[in-house]
């Protein structure tokens, strides 16, 4: 009897095995396929031998340059990009190892992204000025790219900005807090990192979709929530990810930023959810509500450092919104953008 156990357990286990093996096999193929033709309104470049994928639209005196924050790819602002492009010329892309654009061996640093950024437009032959509009991690990256070019910036949007030093929370918080409001994003994306490597985590899309950073994709369009999921589906993507985290989380990240130049004294606006928002939020991920206060607290002061870098900065706070203000009030987005255009186009009777 123990024997005939015995053998359906491994019988059992091999057939799991096989199973995964074989979803393994055929989610990795339905990544290549996917991978191996570029769609959307975009196209790749080639960049010092790798290919980059970049959607450029409209036309204009000033061009607008979008950078996601880490783990965003460029489609989940064409929506935005296409209304912006009425009144000037706009560019997103997607980092290394995102979506269509290839891998890099080059460390993910700011200052290395920064300068692929400045080769991909050396590339495309797109002139300043330049109008930056960073999300998250997004916002660091640019800043430093503003650094490399300071005379061609005239403008930047920054919404919820996080700078490129997190050990302020780690000093701050406890591992549960850590992990609960997000901040830690670290396990969440080895967790992601895992499914992908088992080929797996396809079937798990309608539970992601419930959760962030998928959720936030509700407003978009089928076809590009679609493009979304596939580019989290990429292996390759998640591990460059990883890899950014990583980078953003090392000490004197700003510091070293700095060095590359002084950032010029330009409008910026920095969008900030409201605390009572942030703090609903927070307290819906499971934290106590000190907890939450303390979080939003700490964040809060985070994004403000980017107010210090120019004299002409402000503070936008936006109600009813989470951190990603440009998928839950793209409108918003939009107006304080097209608004800060006029205002430069005026100034520098563009």
């Amino acid at each position: 009897m123990l024997n005939v156990i015995g053998f359906a357990v491994i019988i059992t286990i091999g057939l799991i095995v096989i199973f995964n093996i074989i979803g393994k096999i055929i989610s990795n193929k339905q990544a290549r396929n996917w991978q191996d033709q570029a769609k959307g309104p975009g196209t790749t470049i080639d960049v010092d031998g790798r290919q980059v994928y970049v959607t450029i639209k409209g036309q204009g005196p000033v061009t607008a340059i979008i950078e996601p924050t880490i783990g965003s790819a460029s489609p989940e602002w064409w929506q935005i990009q296409n209304d912006l492009a009425k009144h000037m010329q706009v560019i997103t892309y997607d980092r290394a190892g995102y979506g269509w654009s290839e891998l890099t061996n080059q460390r993910r640093t700011s200052e290395n992204i920064a300068e692929e950024l400045k080769k991909i437009l050396e590339a495309k032959g797109i002139q300043g000025p330049y109008l930056l509009i960073g999300h998250g991690f997004g916002a660091s990256y640019l800043q430093h790219f503003a650094r490399l070019c300071p005379q061609e910036i005239v403008g930047a949007v920054f919404i919820s900005p996080q700078p490129l030093d997190s050990s302020i929370y780690f000093k701050e918080l406890n591992k549960d807090v850590l992990v609960k409001s997000g901040i830690d994003k670290l396990p969440a994306i080895q967790s992601m990192l895992m499914l992908n490597k088992l080929g797996v985590i396809r079937r798990f899309r309608n539970l992601l979709f419930k959760s962030p950073p998928l959720y936030y994709y509700h407003k978009l369009n089928e076809d590009t929530r679609d493009i979304l999921w596939q580019h989290f589906c990429l292996q390759t993507q998640m591990q460059m990810v990883r890899l950014e985290y990583v980078e953003s989380m090392r000490k004197g990240n700003m510091e070293r930023s700095k060095k590359a130049g002084g950032f010029p004294d330009i409008p910026v606006k920095v969008l900030y959810q409201s605390t009572v928002t942030a703090n609903k939020g927070l307290i819906s991920e499971g934290l106590t509500e000190e907890d939450a206060k303390r979080v939003d607290e700490i964040s809060r002061k985070q994004a403000q450092q980017f107010l210090a870098i120019s004299s002409a900065s402000e503070w936008i706070e936006v109600s009813d919104s989470s951190q990603f203000i440009h998928l839950d009030q793209p409108n918003n987005v939009i107006k304080i953008v097209n608004e800060i255009v006029n205002s430069i186009n005026s100034a520098h009777k563009l």
